[in-house]
């Protein structure tokens, strides 16, 4: 943002001394705009860790940043890089165990009426144990549905212990330089955050070689 003010502060100070001369010469072109960012391109350097018994992809994009307790943060300000945040989020929140679950929400989770609630209803329940061999999901691959700089919702795909497919619609926003999963708020919204799917579509960025 410097840099930009300083260049207009410039392109201002230039337009006034030519006003002031009566003549200008020509007239320079504005700036082509950014590519848009691709959606499709699958993350670099993938490679998986296993947690709770699930394994969770991570890559060139993040998590760059660990903790012994299951935190993951600091994912690229990018399509890859909120891809593999919201494949990360949608395991280690819920499945976070009794000693960590606070660390790992507060990491992971916008401030919000949503995450009070999840908090709430987190103490209620207890998770001592992995996610039994035989039982635990397999994150097959995700689709960017909607992308911008400060919001993107992301499907992740996984294939279940009896071999079916789900469709899980995850919501992340840019704050505090990470992606942070967004919880809706009690009775924010009816559409269904899972759902079952027949076959994975074309446009699925596929990130597990049995997909």
């Amino acid at each position: 943002m410097r840099g930009r003010h300083a260049l207009a502060a410039v392109l201002a100070a230039a337009a006034a001394m030519t006003a002031a001369c009566g003549s200008s010469s020509t007239d320079q072109a504005a700036p082509a705009p950014p590519p848009p960012a691709d959606v499709s391109a699958p993350p670099a350097g993938l490679t998986w860790a296993n947690y709770q018994g699930v394994q969770v992809p991570r890559g060139d994009a993040g998590p760059h940043r660990y903790s012994p307790d299951g935190v993951r943060v600091e994912f690229d300000h990018t399509p890859q890089g909120v891809a593999l945040a919201a494949m990360t989020h949608s395991v280690r929140v819920g499945i976070a165990p009794d000693t960590s679950w606070p660390n790992v929400l507060t990491a992971s989770v916008a401030p919000g009426p949503g995450r009070d609630e999840f908090a709430v209803n987190r103490v209620l329940v207890s998770i001592t144990q992995p996610v039994a061999k035989g039982d635990a999901p397999v994150i097959v691959g995700y689709e960017i549905t909607d992308y911008t700089a400060g919001n993107a919702v992301v499907w992740v795909y996984t294939r279940e212990a009896d071999d079916s497919l789900a469709a899980t619609r995850v919501q992340e926003v840019w704050r505090e330089a990470d992606w942070r999963m967004v919880m809706p708020a009690p009775g924010e919204s009816t559409a269904p955050t899972v759902k079952a799917v027949d076959t994975l579509p074309a446009s699925v960025v596929r990130v597990s070689p049995d997909a």
